[in-house]
């Protein structure tokens, strides 16, 4: 199965703002698994785990899922976000693919395009 990680600022100076960054990721989260993809999405699965672990914690943990994925998707934003650059940045060094449309990914695994 093709895994695809996906990722997108988390941090701001609003919980509201943080809902919304983590909607975003859910929202191309369902897109990737109607192409048929495996979605992962690190910042969805520890949304408000915020004082559970201290930061470096929760950037290991994405940096393994992004390692175990077959390919990297940075939503809208993410260039906006510096921890999400430092991921994609570690994503480019293990030659993980990254892209930033979903057009580009249905193209590069040859997928229908129905549902999109």
């Amino acid at each position: 199965m093709i895994t695809v990680c996906i990722l997108g600022p988390y941090a701001s100076e609003s919980v509201y703002e943080r809902d919304l960054n983590v909607e975003a990721v859910r929202y191309i989260g369902l897109k990737v698994a109607r192409l048929g993809l495996v979605p992962v999405m690190p910042t969805v699965e520890t949304h408000r785990f915020d004082h559970a672990q201290d930061k470096a914690f929760f950037v290991d943990a994405a940096k393994e899922k992004i390692r175990r994925s077959s390919a990297v998707y940075l939503v809208d934003g993410s260039e906006y976000s510096l921890n999400t650059m430092r991921l994609a940045e570690y994503a480019k060094e293990m030659n993980i693919p990254i892209f930033h449309s979903l057009e580009c990914l249905r193209i590069n695994y040859n997928l229908d395009p129905i549902g999109v």
